[in-house]
């Protein structure tokens, strides 16, 4: 694998992760965790509201359609030569 087929799966994978996180809510468990254990004050609603998890998602999905867009043009330049 070069360069452009690594930096593809790279941002593949951290868009997949990404929308993992927020497919299972994780951001706002750790927030309520970390709530309880410093005092801190997050705001646990915000984190684990619909707008703000569809937010993480478009990051999660505008991340992994670079990643394709990487990896195709790469795979046509290769057709190409």
């Amino acid at each position: 694998m070069n360069k452009a087929e690594w930096s593809a799966a790279i941002l593949i994978g951290l868009g997949l992760l990404i929308m993992g996180v927020a497919y299972i809510d994780g951001i706002s468990i750790v927030a309520d965790i970390l709530n309880k254990l410093w005092n801190a004050s997050f705001n646990v609603v915000f984190l684990s509201s619909f707008v703000f998890r569809c937010m993480v998602i478009f990051i999660g999905g505008s991340i992994l359609l670079c990643g394709g867009f990487i990896l195709k043009t790469y795979h046509l330049n290769v057709d190409e030569e």
